[in-house]
């Protein structure tokens, strides 16, 4: 089903529910209250079932117009309310299902796939092999990857592989730590997410560890975004969306056609 007739779905039912409903439970509790009262027209009924089914039919024959529309519209507003919570509640459960499915791989055979468009692989996270220094470069490569995957289907993210699935271990990383070990390299990650994505986006990643061949690798498991994820580089914001085993930048004009279709 399409987006427009789930919504005019939830709509009619949640207006038929508080016509057929809610007002003759409305109906119900104002006889119980006014029955003690001087409320000549509610006197006139043995009991409160005689008097619902007598209003019920007024309504139903168009003679109560205003209190229909009233139960009415909030029929329809806790139509629209059920809808989007359900929506909302249905894309969090799948989320939960990938990731739960992500973490029970098996690390060996996740690297066995090779880089696809919801797998890719990273030596370092910020220490540069050839410069035999820390290249902030690298963060921003990591961060792009990451950005991509939450624009796309979300993915997979591993530290410390080569591109050809070889264990290189995040040992260098490390030692450019101030806390030097993997407690500091996740920090100095989410810290790096936080501030180039937004911290919202945190709760977009789950940071894993493994060993292979006694080297500390990294699997970085990234869920699809709600909405469009933006990645901060200097004054600016760019956007990166993954595109088979690759990241590839949108200019503003494909950028805006991808969030219009997407969101």
């Amino acid at each position: 089903m399409n987006f427009r007739f789930d919504v005019s779905l939830y709509v009619i039912i949640g207006f038929l529910a508080s016509i057929f409903i809610f007002y003759p439970v409305h109906d119900f509790v104002s006889y119980h209250e006014y029955i003690g009262g001087a409320q000549v027209e509610i006197y006139a009924f043995n009991t409160s079932f005689d008097y619902v089914v007598h209003k019920f039919i007024q309504t139903i024959f168009g003679g109560r117009i205003v209190g229909s529309m009233v139960f009415g519209l909030v029929g329809i507003v806790i139509g629209l309310c059920f809808y989007f919570g359900l929506k909302r509640f249905n894309a969090n459960q799948r989320i939960i299902k990938n990731l739960q499915s992500e973490i029970d791989r098996d690390i060996n055979s996740i690297i066995a796939q090779g880089e696809n468009n919801r797998l890719e692989f990273k030596s370092s996270f910020r220490w540069d092999i050839h410069r035999n220094a820390v290249n902030k470069g690298l963060e921003f490569t990591v961060l792009k990857t990451i950005a991509a995957f939450m624009n796309a289907e979300g993915g997979s993210l591993l530290i410390g592989i080569n591109d050809n699935g070889q264990p290189l271990g995040l040992e260098h990383d490390f030692a450019s730590l101030k806390t030097k070990n993997r407690d500091g390299f996740e920090v100095a990650l989410m810290t790096a997410i936080a501030m180039k994505l937004g911290t919202p986006q945190c709760s977009q990643v789950t940071i894993l560890f493994h060993t292979l061949e006694d080297k500390d690798v990294c699997h970085i498991i990234v869920s699809k975004a709600h909405k469009a994820v933006f990645l901060a580089e200097g004054k600016e914001t760019k956007f990166f969306l993954r595109t088979g085993a690759g990241t590839k930048e949108l200019n503003v004009k494909e950028a805006t056609e991808y969030i219009a279709d997407r969101w």
